[in-house]
Formats: structure tokens, sequence, C-alpha cells
């Protein structure tokens, strides 16, 4: 009985062309997806953030009758004197140091997410809304007097209270807890809301790690994604008792 003698054919140079290809296109394909799903896993982290600090400046108004200032407080505030540091007992951060690298207050999608320090201070991605005129004082949040909730005519589900401003590249801004005036954990809306190209970000510039724009924590806790093609409206956001008419289909 003669063996018989089997042939395996294999693949071929152009099916294997034609394979790889078909994996090149179908990896094209997936890789964006991937990045919008983080992207908006990263949002919405990014917004209970927030969330979860406007909600703590509620229980500082609670205790307190009134929030705290950006800078300069004595009450409620361990280390610092900012609005950050007066926040912080009610975000279960009782405990901290100017070195402190609280979860909360760093952006996922944030570059410098992970606690990176600058002469010993930890970051923040957010800044309080001081207002919006070079005075600082027409804010929630803002360096002058110590607001109570009936002092937000404009109504506080019409006025920011907390904003994105990531770090610079270099760290020279975005300190979390610092008493000074002029706090990087601090931003008075008289510059520019422009998107997320560090060219265009300076400390005289409201930016968001997200494409297209940023989230935002108003006065009523609430938290809402705001365009950069709204960047005309961000002043009159920021101002609690301006008088200021909101177009909020320019928000949409």
């Amino acid at each position: 009985m003669r063996g018989r003698c089997i042939r395996r054919k294999g693949f071929t140079l152009i099916e294997l062309l034609v394979v790889i290809a078909i994996i090149a296109i179908l990896i094209g394909l997936l890789v964006p997806a991937v990045q919008k799903v983080r992207e908006a896993a990263a949002r919405a982290q990014d917004s209970n953030n927030l969330k979860q600090l406007a909600l703590g400046l509620h229980n500082f108004h609670d205790t307190y009758k009134k929030f705290p200032k950006a800078t300069g407080n004595a009450q409620g505030a361990a280390v610092g004197g900012n609005w950050i540091s007066a926040v912080c007992p009610y975000i279960e951060q009782p405990n901290i140091t100017i070195a402190t690298i609280v979860p909360v207050l760093l952006c996922p999608a944030d570059a410098n997410n992970g606690g990176q320090l600058n002469s010993g201070h930890s970051l923040t991605s957010y800044v309080a809304i001081t207002g919006g005129d070079t005075g600082n004082a027409t804010g929630i949040l803002n360096n002058s007097v110590a607001v109570r909730v009936t002092d937000i005519t404009d109504g506080s589900s019409n006025t920011i209270m907390i904003g994105p401003r990531p770090a610079l590249p270099n760290i020279g801004w975005g300190w979390a807890m610092s008493g000074a005036l002029n706090d990087s954990a601090t931003y008075c809306i008289s510059g520019t809301y422009a998107p997320n190209t560090f060219a265009n970000s300076t400390t005289t510039t409201l930016w968001s790690p997200f494409t297209g724009g940023g989230n935002f924590a108003f006065g009523d806790a609430t938290v809402r994604f705001i365009p950069y093609t709204a960047s005309a409206l961000t002043p009159g956001l920021s101002t609690k008792a301006g008088g200021e008419t909101i177009d909020w289909s320019q928000l949409q």
C-alpha cells in the first residue's frame, strides 16, 4: 500500500498582505473609538470632581452662612488660606499641608495629573472664578468679601463658581494652596477661554484639557460643559450680581 504525500497549502504573500491590511484598517477604526470612550470617562470623572467641590463649598456655607473667599480665609482654612484649603474638610481631607495631593483636585485628563509638585506645592486642575473684572470682586468666590447665597442676585444657576485651568507645562502656575492674592487657584475671567493647547495657555487664559470646551461648576452645585465658542459669555456668567442676559442656546 503506497503512502500518499499530502501537500499542505499555505498563505501566499498576497493573502498575507491582504490580512495585514484588514487588521490595520480595523485598528485604525478602533483607536479613535477607544480614545472617545476614554475622553468620555475622563469628562465624567472631571464632572464628578467639580460636583464634589461645589457641594463641599455649599457645606462650608451651611456651617459659616457664607462661601469662603478665594484667598485670605481665616475660617475653615487649615493651611494656605484659600478656597481649596477651606473646602478640604468638607471633601474628606481635613488634615492637609501645602504638599498634600488631593485627588479630587486633579482632572484625569490633566497632563500634570499624578501630583507633580512645584517648590513643595501640590497642584490643582481647577480654579475659583473670582469675577468678571480685574478687581476680582464680582464672583461668588472672590478675593474681597465672603458671599452669601442671597447675594447672588443673578441666580446661583446662572453664575459659575469653579472652572478648569490645569497647570502650565513648566508648573509655573497651578499650585493648589497658597495664600497670595495672585493665588494660582483663582482666576478672574477678564482674559480668554481658549482651546486646550499649551501655546494658548497662560496665566491669563482659562482652558480645559478636553476637546471643544470644559466642565464648570455653578453656584447651585450643578456642573455644565461650556464650549470654547461661548467664550464671550463667560465674563457675564462669572458675576454674581451683574444683571447680564445669558443666551443659553450658545452653551449647548
